[in-house]
């Protein structure tokens, strides 16, 4: 796995030469509609079709708390299939990095509301290595995953280099 930075909630938009019906069953094929703690059977990607939409993301043998998930709608088009994608972190994840982020803000305001008065007081500064670290820690661990669910949407929709 190539460690990339990306940041959460990132839009795609791949072109399949594949018409929507074959798209659709191409990614269908690799899909198993089962939950998360369950064998997905060898298939690529956990999740389902409504439509035209789909929502899914990638089988991995280990944990990813940031395991991109991917919304993706099929359009038509005359030369194949637009496939407009949405790739977010999980619900969980984003809670957690929000609750993270509001912790690192309470303690920053506590130490500069607290210590204002002292001169030379400089604590405040260690809560912004720790603030860039959940930043690091959800940018390279979304990034990378999201990158090889993109890579694995291409090999499936069988989408040509950019």
């Amino acid at each position: 796995m190539q460690l990339v930075f990306r940041f959460p909630f990132q839009r795609l938009t791949l072109h399949s030469p594949l018409a929507p019906t074959e798209a659709r069953a191409a990614l269908a094929l690799q899909m198993a509609d089962v939950p998360f703690f369950k064998s997905a059977g060898g298939k690529s990607f956990r999740g389902r079709f409504e439509g035209q939409r789909f929502r899914c993301s990638r089988v991995i043998a280990y944990r990813n708390l940031f395991l991109p998930i991917a919304h993706g709608k099929l359009v038509p088009e005359p030369q194949g299939t637009r496939v407009e994608l949405l790739l977010r972190p999980p619900l969980f994840g984003s809670i957690f990095m929000a609750v993270w982020s509001l912790g690192i803000l309470a303690i920053l305001a506590g130490v500069v509301l607290g210590h204002a008065s002292a001169p030379g007081t400089r604590f405040w500064m260690l809560t912004l290595p720790v603030f860039a670290l959940g930043i690091a820690i959800v940018g390279f661990a979304f990034g990378s995953e999201a990158l090889e669910t993109e890579h694995e949407l291409k090999r499936c929709l069988r989408v040509s280099a950019p």
